[in-house]
């Protein structure tokens, strides 16, 4: 290593020791993908109810467990509310499109647009009704597929919600000792690297969060 980076260039350790740590953060996708999954979705609900805890803290006067559990208690709450109220009209949407797309095929619907042009309503009729039994097919299972994953999905929220719990209390601590990552010449400029970038990223996800619930309502 001190061949490619100079001894006196310590930021420039610091970065390499950050790039193979990233590194080897982005490998667990490939190799460990629900692992990563639930990683990524539980560090992104703590940035995303840090700016509340750090508020009930301020305003409040709580100490941070018990805002982070109001907090986590509140989330989780409105995103159950919200399964709730949207799975059942999914679940009903996705079968009205199956029937509609059923009748579209079966009544030819296609051809009442084509009367004036029977050539090319004759070269539309036949390139649908020879993708017809595949498409429906592949509908049909895709919605059966969305039935068969619901295990899947209370697993993995099973575990963010485990992750979340977890991570929301012991992230001061493992903000604090982050540091011994790194060997002690660079640690400062690594931490430093760290927390600038820990502070773009969380108004990043709160921004992008923000603007989901308002598109959403």
């Amino acid at each position: 290593m001190m061949k490619i980076f100079s001894v006196n260039d310590e930021r420039s350790v610091a970065g390499f020791y950050i790039f193979i740590y990233f590194l080897i953060f982005i490998l667990t996708a490939f190799f460990y993908r629900n692992f990563f999954s639930i990683v990524v979705t539980t560090f992104a609900i703590v940035l995303i109810l840090e700016p509340m805890v750090e508020l009930l803290m301020r305003i409040k006067g709580m100490v941070r467990t018990l805002a982070m559990s109001i907090a986590l208690t509140l989330f989780f709450f409105s995103f159950l509310i919200l399964m709730v109220l949207l799975t059942p009209q999914v679940i009903r949407q996705a079968g009205n499109f199956y029937n509609f797309l059923v009748n579209f095929f079966e009544n030819k619907e296609w051809e009442v647009y084509f009367e004036n042009y029977p050539d090319i309503k004759e070269n539309i009729s036949n390139i649908l009704e020879n993708i017809q039994p595949k498409f429906l097919s592949f509908v049909a299972d895709s919605i059966a597929q969305i039935t068969k994953t619901t295990p899947q999905v209370v697993s993995f929220f099973f575990y963010v919600i485990l992750g979340s719990i977890y991570l929301s209390i012991y992230l001061p601590e493992f903000k604090r000792n982050i540091g011994r990552m790194f060997p002690r010449k660079v640690r400062n400029y690594a931490v430093e690297f760290l927390r600038d970038g820990y502070k773009q990223l969380r108004q990043y996800v709160v921004s992008l969060f923000i603007v989901a619930m308002i598109v959403g309502v």
